[in-house]
């Protein structure tokens, strides 16, 4: 009977399996700078090449990932943002109701359309009219609501013989 032929041993030590690994080799090229920033920050964080390496590139992706998460939290305090100003801008077009410390019907604070017939740059009215004017007005309104009650029968009117005598 014929013996297979083992299979050819390589050089070095041999691979072991991959949970009794510390770590894979990895081989690249860099320019000579970057090699002499590397050797520096290596010798003066008291690293070996390989390990300076593995640490900053480990950091590098680490830092990748936090930058990730917070451009994908700025996205949801935006998208949050945007919502909550289109529930502001629904409550101020629907609820008519002021908000807590102010008066009612404060333009912008309702669904009423503001009329137009204000003229924002008015000064505003005096506080009492002159008592002249006041008298002519109160007579006019007596007067003007003596005959709407007469006509509607609300009220007699007033007998035009006794006047005369």
């Amino acid at each position: 009977m014929a013996q297979q032929p083992r299979p050819k041993r390589r050089r070095g030590g041999q691979p072991k399996p991959a949970a009794e690994r510390k770590r894979n080799n990895l081989t690249f090229r860099a320019r000579d700078q970057l090699r002499a920033d590397l050797e520096k920050a290596a010798s003066e964080a008291n690293r070996s090449m390989s390990e300076e390496i593995e640490y900053r590139l480990g950091r590098a992706l680490q830092w990748e990932k936090v930058l990730g998460d917070l451009e994908t939290f700025r996205a949801q305090l935006a998208e949050y943002k945007i919502r909550l100003a289109e529930a502001e801008r629904q409550r101020k077009l629907y609820d008519p109701s002021p908000p807590l410390g102010r008066g009612l019907f404060f333009p912008g604070m309702h669904n009423i359309p503001e009329s137009g017939f204000e003229d924002p740059n008015a000064p505003p009215p005096s506080a009492t009219l002159p008592p002249v004017v006041r008298e002519a007005v109160r007579v006019e309104v007596q007067t003007a609501v003596r005959e709407i009650l007469e006509e509607a029968g609300l009220l007699r009117k007033k007998k035009s013989g006794s006047a005369a005598a």
